[in-house]
């Protein structure tokens, strides 16, 4: 009978729905904001990006791995150059001081990580703006 009731109950466990839980709370385009502004506040080489999908660490291991190889990321900073906010669902990248940022090549690295990159936040030497990122060609 033991054997029995162990069968069923590991039967009943296997057979169960896996769902997956997110792993934070969802964010608002107001939290998403303020933590741009705090990233960003007095940096002006570095870009917040927003890209849809980003919602746990390890999603964002493909997204790091494609944004550090942008030409003129300051790999010294942050983890080779990328933060990571899945929370918030922000990449913030840092660039080498006086390095022009190629938006385009931005948006592309998010597109071949396998993201959507909506848009993203910089900072124009008062406060944080939200940029829409440019169609791709």
């Amino acid at each position: 009978m033991k054997r029995f009731l162990s069968i069923l109950i590991l039967a009943a466990l296997s057979s169960a729905p896996l769902a997956a839980r997110p792993q934070f709370k969802a964010t608002t385009p107001e939290l998403r904001m303020q933590a741009a502004q705090d990233y960003l506040e007095d940096q002006p080489n570095q870009l917040a990006i927003y890209a849809k999908g980003f919602v746990c660490s390890s999603c964002g291991i493909g997204l790091r791995i494609h944004l550090k190889k942008l030409d003129s990321v300051d790999q010294s900073q942050f983890d080779k150059g990328v933060l990571m906010d899945a929370s918030k669902q922000l990449l913030v990248v840092a660039f080498e001081p006086d390095a022009v940022t190629n938006i385009d090549a931005v948006r592309d690295a998010v597109y071949s990580a396998g993201y959507d990159p909506e848009y993203y936040y910089q900072w124009n030497g008062q406060s944080v703006d939200m940029l829409l990122f440019p169609p791709a060609k």
